[in-house]
């Protein structure tokens, strides 16, 4: 789990099954949450709470402050494996149940559940009301971050395992040639690459031969 810097704290995950809050200044730790499995995902903050989810499938969400549990939800059948997305008063999360979620932020009600692939490895990208998000059988969905309903979807040629970038009205993922190896279910088959799209009709606009497991960054 990557860490989060929120003002002076550290906020991440870690296999021992717990969620930590440090001074960012001299590493003491504030509280630590048990969450009763492993957590890979990273945190997610939004008005004073986090977001975290553990390989139990379970979603937590936090106080910042104290680390008190606020509200928690299990709807997802297997492990999360990405981090949450915050944004109009709610949580996206994927599965690797191949399912995408949608909660209130605030309340921890399941507002949509839109299935959409095999597996789910990567954190969601939300912008202008869309969520964007692919899938391990090689699928590059659009939804709309209100019903989940699906916008446009792609080919993404390749499975995606990171979470893709939006800037200036272009959406950026990679794929992965070598992931999914020790899959049960459809993991996709191509090469490492990155791929922009459009992102009002998802039109691809160039592909580059390099990516695998990056987030892509953007810059200048």
């Amino acid at each position: 789990s990557s860490p989060l810097l929120k003002g002076k704290r550290l906020f991440f995950g870690s296999w021992d099954h717990g969620v930590y809050a440090l001074n960012a200044q001299n590493g003491k730790r504030i509280w630590r949450f048990s969450t009763g499995d492993q957590v890979n995902t990273s945190a997610a903050y939004w008005k004073g709470r986090i977001f975290i989810g553990s390989d139990g499938g379970t979603l937590y969400s936090l106080s910042a402050k104290t680390g008190r549990q606020l509200w928690s939800r299990s709807d997802a059948r297997e492990f999360l494996y990405a981090t949450p997305t915050v944004a109009y008063g709610r949580v996206y999360i994927g599965n690797s149940d191949g399912t995408m979620y949608a909660y209130g932020a605030k309340s921890g009600k399941l507002l949509w559940a839109r299935p959409l692939g095999s597996y789910v490895y990567g954190a969601a990208a939300v912008y202008e009301r869309k969520v964007f998000v692919g899938t391990y059988d090689g699928q590059f969905y659009a939804l709309d971050a209100a019903t989940g309903d699906t916008v446009w979807q792609v080919e993404a040629q390749g499975a995606v395992h990171a979470a893709p970038t939006v800037m200036d009205g272009l959406v950026y993922y990679a794929v992965c040639s070598t992931c999914g190896s020790e899959a049960q279910r459809a993991v996709a088959s191509g090469l490492d690459a990155t791929h922009a799209l459009r992102v009002r009709d998802g039109k691809r606009v160039w592909r580059f031969p390099a990516g695998k497991y990056a987030n892509p960054i953007v810059a200048d």
